[in-house]
């Protein structure tokens, strides 16, 4: 079975990239005789470029992740909730609909709420795996469909239908994912609950 390869610490890469832009500043002024403030200007550009690279930080939606922080399963669900995310914020700058583009609007920022929360708390990751493998990809799907047929400019009896079909699509999506951010958080609610029947409690025993 092949190991899974971890993605590099945020100070490896800077140490790493570090070495690169010495190195070939090196090459240049010193192998190939390039003038001096050229070959610092190039190494500074190439080491720039190599420490971006290098960094484990990913933007998944709206939210920043350091993907070196989880294994492959945990990464594996980040790396598709991001390419899903993705897709529905570009597609939604195009829905000239305003209905479709508001509702995908509140589709896309609670799953960037919900990317941040399970990045708060991954050992939840996997719980949420239902919604990032059906529900955030079902809403990417539907809305770059949707955009496919917009594109045409055919505007027919169907092609209306089909948008308030779309609309009533992503308000069933955003309850549920609404739904799956409350399942999450079930253990914080009852934390908070307990909190609060204890802070009564003790009220209640002081007089």
């Amino acid at each position: 079975m092949a190991r899974d390869i971890k993605p590099m610490k945020k100070r490896d890469g800077r140490i790493l990239a570090t070495v690169l832009g010495v190195g070939i500043f090196v090459v240049l002024n010193v192998v190939l005789k390039v003038p001096f403030l050229l070959a610092v200007i190039l190494a500074l550009i190439l080491h720039g470029t190599a420490r971006k690279s290098l960094d484990p930080t990913r933007s998944v939606g709206r939210v920043k992740v350091d993907f070196a922080k989880y294994d492959a399963e945990k990464r594996h669900i980040l790396q598709e909730a991001s390419a899903d995310l993705r897709n529905i914020d570009t597609v939604l700058k195009q829905i000239q609909s305003p209905d479709i583009r508001t509702r995908g609007r509140r589709v896309y920022e609670t799953g960037n709420r919900i990317i941040e929360y399970v990045t708060k708390y991954p050992e939840k990751m996997t719980i949420a795996r239902r919604f990032f493998n059906y529900y955030l990809e079902t809403a990417s799907s539907i809305l770059v469909k949707y955009l496919d047929i917009q594109k045409t400019r055919i505007q027919t009896q169907e092609i209306r239908q089909l948008g308030e079909r779309t609309t009533q699509a992503l308000e069933i999506l955003e309850t549920a994912f609404e739904k799956q951010f409350g399942k999450l958080m079930v253990d914080e609610i009852m934390d908070i609950e307990s909190d609060i029947n204890l802070l009564e409690t003790t009220l209640k025993m002081e007089g």
